[in-house]
């Protein structure tokens, strides 16, 4: 801080300047703590805008406090036991990084194996024109005519097909299987 003063003794308006750049360096100091307060608080809650803000004021006073006292405890080496303080007290943080990194690492591949296939919308091949124009009309497979996404089956534990919501099968529907001897006054009303 002392070579800015000294530097800005070596132009004009020596006051002016060196007043300026006083309410600069304390506007910097002002964001700093601030920021620094807000994150602290979020770490120490755990959450967002859901502390008191005296709780936050708390923090930035704290901080002030502690780089107040290690710059009045060595007064010829103030800044640079801070820095030195700021560096030891980062050395944990800095290791931590590599197991957030690892974390990280592992969440992206566990995603990945999560994630769901994809599905196609490819229209059965065409050779020649008019099989072509036939299939342009035709809404991609797994669509109906809309273009909404039809609902997927699936199947019960029995292995019947079950599809969801209200489908109209359109063409000639055939049974295979056994048929049981029904009284037919119970299928009187699927003539």
């Amino acid at each position: 801080a002392s070579s800015l003063f000294i530097l800005l003794d070596t132009m004009p308006w020596t006051t002016v300047v060196s007043g300026f750049a006083l309410v600069i360096v304390a506007i910097f100091f002002v964001t700093s703590i601030d920021s620094a307060a807000l994150v602290t608080d979020m770490f120490a809650v755990g959450e967002e805008n859901v502390t008191p803000t005296w709780q936050r004021l708390l923090w930035a006073v704290s901080i002030g406090a502690v780089a107040a006292a290690i710059l009045i405890m060595s007064p010829d080496a103030g800044i640079d036991a801070l820095q030195e303080v700021s560096i030891i007290i980062g050395l944990p943080f800095f290791l931590m990084f590599f197991v957030m990194m690892y974390s990280i690492l592992k969440g992206m591949n566990a995603d990945y194996h999560a994630r769901p296939e994809p599905r196609t919308r490819q229209w059965e091949k065409t050779h020649t024109p008019e099989a072509l124009e036939e299939n342009e009309r035709k809404p991609a497979p797994g669509y109906d005519n809309a273009g909404q996404e039809l609902p997927t089956a699936s199947y019960d534990a029995d292995g019947n097909l079950i599809v969801p919501g209200n489908i109209i099968v359109a063409g000639d529907l055939g049974v295979v299987g056994e048929v049981e001897d029904a009284d037919p006054e119970d299928y009187e009303d699927l003539r």
